[in-house]
């Protein structure tokens, strides 16, 4: 099985999306919490099921998945078995810019 690891940006990004939401409704945003980390941890078990980035246009050695209105931006290394998780947004930002 592969580890998982999350950047600070990633953790940072995520920490903002849950206060967001936990604002309007702390149940919601528990809900949405644990279905992020239910699909972030299946990556150990299935690291290359997210698109590869340069489907969408990004210009770097990354994957995406597609979690509700979310995405997830991680690297796999399948050499060290780790899956890196860059970045944790809201889909509808400019995700391009992230990776300038």
């Amino acid at each position: 099985m592969n580890s998982i690891e999350y950047t600070q940006t990633a953790l940072d990004e995520l920490d903002d999306i849950i206060e967001h939401i936990y604002k309007d409704s702390p149940a919601r945003a528990a809900s949405h919490f644990k279905r992020l980390e239910k699909a972030i941890d299946n990556l150990a078990h299935s690291p290359l099921v997210g698109v590869m980035c340069s489907k969408k246009n990004i210009k770097a050695d990354c994957r995406v998945l597609i979690i509700d209105n979310y995405l997830v931006f991680y690297h796999y290394a399948s050499q060290s078995k780790l899956v890196k998780i860059l970045h944790v947004v809201y889909g509808s930002i400019q995700y391009q810019k992230l990776f300038h």
